[in-house]
Formats: C-alpha cells, structure tokens, sequence
C-alpha cells in the first residue's frame, strides 16, 4: 500500500546512451576550449591604435553627458564636462530638449578634438528635422572636455 512518502522512481538512461553522452559533452568541451586558445590571445592591433580608441570613446562620452546635463539643467554636471571657459554660473533646462540622435567618430588632434553630433529639438508638436553639427572639445587636465563659450550681445 502506497504511503504519502513514496516518490516515482528516477528514470534511467541504458548505460551506452550515457556513455554516448558524456564522450559528446567531453568532444564538446575540448572542441570549445580548442576554438578558445585559437582565437583568445593579444589582439593585432598597436598600442597607438588602441589608445585612440580610448580617446575617441573618452570624447563622445563627454558629448552625451554634456547634452544630457544640458536637457536637465544640471550645472554642476556641465561645468564637470565644460572647459574652464565655459564654465556657467546657473542652467535652465531649455523649453525643449535637443535629443541626440547618433554621436559620430570623434576627429582628434593633439588635445582637440571634433564630434559630429546628429540632433533635433523636440518640441510640443514634433521633431525639428535631424540636423549634424561639430561639437568642438579640448583635453582639459587629462579629461576631454566642451569648450562652446556663449557670447552676449551688448545692446
């Protein structure tokens, strides 16, 4: 008679199926190792080549927190992504937020570089068209930073 204990028996697979199995999972394994030592290793590509890269991603990162701390008003933000003549005193978040729609491969030379940055503005209605600009940036400290210093007109 059956108690509220028993459990149904494990099923079992016949010896040679699991023998079958473990020298796959085994060829598996080894296949996989073997493909990794073939293509793990140091990449051909030069210290320079590598050190751009580096750069490059350095500078567009600094576009897309300018523009997001630009959209929220957030100063102190700004000021950390800003050159020191481009420092502001206050931000307002601007009536509509300039949307980026893709951030280019940076330009560099020396401690300057150019992004081309493709935005919009979106406002109540719509999306202004997609227009690209150069955001020009200055290696500041060791740190890529914007440097657009707006101009007042005397009046």
């Amino acid at each position: 008679m059956p108690t509220g204990t028993d459990t149904a028996p494990t099923p079992t697979l016949p010896r040679s199926g699991t023998r079958r199995s473990r020298h796959l999972l085994v060829a598996l394994a080894l296949s996989v190792g073997l493909i990794g030592c073939a293509t793990s290793g140091p990449a051909e590509t030069s210290p320079e080549q590598t050190a751009e890269d580096r750069a490059a991603a350095a500078a567009a990162e600094t576009v897309r927190r300018y523009f997001d701390a630009y959209n929220a008003g957030d100063v102190q933000t700004l000021n950390e992504n800003s050159c020191a003549a481009a420092q502001r005193s206050d931000a307002t978040p601007p009536p509509y937020p300039t949307i980026v729609r893709d951030i280019g491969t940076p330009v560099i030379t020396g401690d300057s570089a150019s992004v081309p940055v493709t935005m919009s503005i979106n406002t109540d209605d719509s999306s202004s068209p997609s227009s690209t600009v150069t955001v020009p940036l200055v290696r500041d400290g060791g740190r890529w930073t914007f440097c657009v210093v707006e101009r007042t007109s005397n009046g």
